[in-house]
């Protein structure tokens, strides 16, 4: 059955694959134009491996703990104070594989929304988070338009994470708690006045 799933996921996976290439040449492209026509080069955008990790881990905790806690919102955030040599900032390196780790252990289980999810986000994210180098750099390494659209992944998690809540505490809760029926009469008496209706089926 594994080898059968495999088979599958490759076969659906194969599609998609010029989609990645031409991502890939376009990526490229842009870290040029960053780098000759922008001019991210010199000595401000020089770092090293670990210093890259280092501002892409805690990029990858930073923005998720923004969208759930959007406050303050700033156009330019401080520009972290990156020193591989300090063994506390590789807390965030350690935090990232952490949660990776979790997340390959329940996608094997068979729980692939929470995965799929966080790959999305990371991989949407990725050009933007200081791997490859681009001119904002010179004044911060984060910023919120850098992830509108890889927060979809966190947003995703979030809801899929709230719903699964609700729908445990609604069967464990007694029957009619969160009924619905008062206000679905109060807001069909407030939008469905005498002549009105949103039930087409009624008209004549």
């Amino acid at each position: 059955p594994d080898d059968i799933e495999l088979r599958n996921s490759q076969r659906r996976l194969a599609p998609l694959l010029p989609f990645f290439v031409v991502g890939i040449g376009l990526a490229l492209h842009t870290a040029h134009v960053e780098r000759v026509w922008v001019g991210a080069q010199g000595h401000e955008f020089v770092f090293s491996v670990s210093e890259r990790l280092l501002i892409a881990s805690r990029a990858l905790l930073f923005y998720p703990a923004k969208l759930l806690a959007p406050w303050p919102l700033i156009f330019n955030y401080a520009r972290w104070e990156i020193d591989p040599s300090a063994a506390l900032q590789w807390w965030s390196v350690a935090a990232v594989v952490a949660i990776a780790l979790v997340g390959l252990r329940s996608y094997r289980r068979g729980a692939r929304g929470p995965a799929l999810a966080l790959a999305f986000f990371a991989g949407s994210a990725f050009p933007a988070l200081g791997l490859i180098t681009y001119y904002p750099m010179l004044f911060a390494f984060v910023a919120d338009h850098f992830v509108y659209l890889p927060s979809l992944g966190i947003l995703m998690l979030v809801a899929a994470g709230w719903t699964a809540l609700v729908e445990r505490l609604g069967r464990a809760l007694p029957v009619g708690v969160f009924d619905n029926g008062p206000l679905r009469a109060y807001l069909q008496k407030l939008f469905e006045p005498a002549g009105r209706t949103d039930d087409f089926r009624q008209l004549k």
